[in-house]
């Protein structure tokens, strides 16, 4: 701006016009810089600008460190075993809806295991809960000793009924101080004997018809004729 000052100075001595003096060259510089101010900052058509306002400087953030989280399991808790508990492992003889004759004289055999924590002594019974008895004891020692973990066979003499049909009885163990227990997750679940009677009862007679005894008239007896002695006349003795 100044170098404009002086050729403007520099022409005016040249075309014979008289130099300006120091304020009006102070006062054609200050002209330019405001004019050279409005023109950086003439907005660029078509980009809206909001007097005032700072200009956004992009900020670069960290990016975000993802930690490996640990994988947790869950621990087993101690569930208690119980004292008295059975497990039903099969039937060895008569399988459900076993066909049996009636009033037949049969045994029932099951296996059981003993999944409590407690021992099943010999004065530990088998008893009958509810259903169809069919001749089956009340109650009746199991005889033996069996250790938690261990397996059995136990069985019941029945009696078939006489008359044709399905029958099924509930059967459970009963600890010796009176405890009874079955299967399950409550342990009272029983275990069952189920049996179809078909025919007829064995050993049963026919009836035999009854003998009419046939009862003969007594011979009828011809008389004999009676026979009258005939007297023989004794000859008199004439004198």
């Amino acid at each position: 701006m100044l170098m404009l000052a002086g050729m403007a100075s520099a022409c005016s001595l040249r075309l014979g016009t008289p130099a300006p003096g120091p304020a009006t060259i102070a006062a054609l510089t200050v002209q330019a810089v405001l004019t050279q101010v409005a023109s950086d900052n003439t907005p660029t058509p078509g980009l809206a600008t909001t007097p005032g306002l700072p200009t956004a400087t992009p900020v670069t953030l960290p990016s975000a460190t993802l930690r490996a989280q640990p994988t947790f399991f869950p621990t087993e808790t101690d569930t208690p075993i119980p004292c008295y508990r059975l497990q039903f492992v099969a039937d060895v003889t008569l399988p459900d809806n076993s066909q049996v004759k009636p009033a037949d004289t049969v045994v029932k055999t099951w296996r059981l295991k003993n999944v409590g924590a407690c021992i099943w002594g010999p004065d530990a019974q088998i008893v009958f809960v509810s259903g169809d008895q069919m001749g089956g004891p009340q109650n009746q020692a199991i005889g033996k000793t069996i250790p938690p973990g261990g397996e059995s066979e136990f069985s019941v003499t029945l009696v078939t009924p006489a008359q044709a049909g399905t029958f099924i009885g509930y059967w459970m163990l009963r600890s010796p101080d009176g405890i009874r227990f079955g299967y399950g997750v409550q342990g009272d679940q029983a275990f069952w004997v189920q049996l179809v009677v078909v025919g007829t009862p064995t050993g049963t007679l026919s009836p035999t018809p009854s003998q009419t005894a046939t009862v003969s008239p007594p011979a009828t007896q011809t008389p004999t004729p009676s026979q009258t002695p005939t007297e023989t006349p004794t000859p008199s003795l004439t004198l």
